[in-house]
């Protein structure tokens, strides 16, 4: 269900090592922009009716439904920071990602 990259996990490591009191567990969510809704992630704790995976010591959870909707997700590192790609886009989601990764012209 959840693929981290190595460079998001390194980032991640070092976030949750700088901030002891933030518990390891962050949620995939999708936050309403001015595109559409695109994913997002907080640190959370585990709700009722979520799905969730530990990797490298960091519980990746999302509410059931949504995880049903959007398939795999995978979390990598860029120049801005964590990116969140999912493997179909939630309904009216905006492009995610590099130009290409949808069937719209990115746009900025």
């Amino acid at each position: 269900m959840f693929t981290v990259s190595e460079s998001a996990q390194k980032a991640l490591d070092e976030f949750f090592g700088a901030n002891p009191g933030v518990g390891r567990c962050i949620r995939v969510y999708f936050a309403v922009g001015p595109k559409g809704p695109a994913p997002s992630l907080v640190a959370d704790r585990l709700a009722s009716g979520d799905l969730s995976e530990e990797i490298g010591g960091v519980v990746w959870c999302m509410a059931s439904h949504l995880a049903a909707a959007v398939g795999e997700v995978a979390v990598d590192l860029d120049p801005k920071g964590l990116v969140v790609r999912t493997g179909r886009p939630l309904a009216g989601q905006a492009c995610q990602g590099s130009c290409g990764s949808c069937q719209s012209p990115c746009e900025d």
